[in-house]
């Protein structure tokens, strides 16, 4: 299931986990991988369990655009929730369950689960994108277009504000960042990228 895995999230309790499978859908499974039921037959990727764990939100392209979908966790109809392109790594629901944050083209906040009252914030000048909402639900997290700290910005507008604070001549950029349950903890994914340059000589020439 690994190289296939497209995204994954869990329950607040662990017992449930829900993924995306290339070509295979997004699937249900208990908290050690087994009873798999699927919710949606086409290709899923980046999932979001809702807090209250009623609820799983997903992007696909099942439609005429990649947007984010909604589907209920115990199963039924997938519903699309706003029909605008969006990347991965660009979506995200606010701790109180209310509101889906999107950077697809705009930054957009709107109300679960239609997308109603749409509220579009402007894009800071250091906007690299992967963003999520803070744990307050009123601001948007996001990786500077550094690559080395992140940032968040207010919903209702104001500068942008640093949140890390690691060295800006550190070569290690940020891929991935996620608050824990109880938004007490930040966790982040630091990578290095090295690159060899190896010189092969050419054959000395046959006779």
């Amino acid at each position: 299931m690994g190289p296939n895995l497209l995204g994954g999230a869990g329950t607040s309790d662990g017992r449930t986990l829900v993924f995306a499978r290339r070509s295979d859908g997004l699937w249900t499974s208990d908290g050690a991988g087994r009873d798999a039921v699927r919710l949606a037959a086409d290709t899923t990727f980046d999932v979001r369990v809702t807090p209250d764990d009623r609820h799983v939100v997903f992007l696909s392209s099942r439609g005429d655009v990649e947007a984010p979908w909604i589907v209920p966790i115990d199963g039924g109809e997938p519903t699309v929730i706003d029909n605008v392109p969006t990347s991965w790594g660009s979506i995200d629901i606010s701790s109180d369950g209310r509101l889906l944050f999107q950077s697809g083209g705009a930054l957009v906040t709107c109300d679960l689960p239609s997308c109603e009252n749409r509220r579009e914030l402007r894009v800071p000048a250091n906007f690299g994108g992967r963003s999520r909402w803070t744990p307050d639900g009123q601001r948007i997290a996001y990786i500077g277009t550094r690559g080395t700290n992140l940032w968040t910005v207010a919903t209702d507008g104001g500068p942008p504000r640093q949140l890390t604070r690691f060295q800006e001549n550190d070569d290690r950029t940020i891929e991935a960042f996620a608050w824990s349950h109880d938004g007490q903890r930040l966790a982040t994914v630091r990578t290095t990228t090295t690159s060899d340059i190896v010189l092969i000589r050419g054959l000395a020439p046959g006779p």
